[in-house]
């Protein structure tokens, strides 16, 4: 009976490690997948952010 117990223990284990893996691959696919979303690119990536506010507060 605790044969039984201690295998069911070990299987549980397992698949909590595989879903701990999972999740930080997920996590690491997120943080790419952000960072690519934040980097501007073609012309956005011409525009100084410093100058645009600089810019627009001469406007007002």
């Amino acid at each position: 009976m605790f044969e039984k117990q201690i295998e069911k223990v070990g299987n549980f284990r397992l698949r909590i490690h595989n879903q701990m893996m999972f999740l930080q691959g997920e996590k690491m696919k997120a943080m790419q997948i952000q960072e690519a979303l934040s980097t501007p690119i073609g012309s956005a990536a011409d525009f100084d952010d410093d100058a645009l506010v600089t810019e627009l507060e001469e406007l007002d």
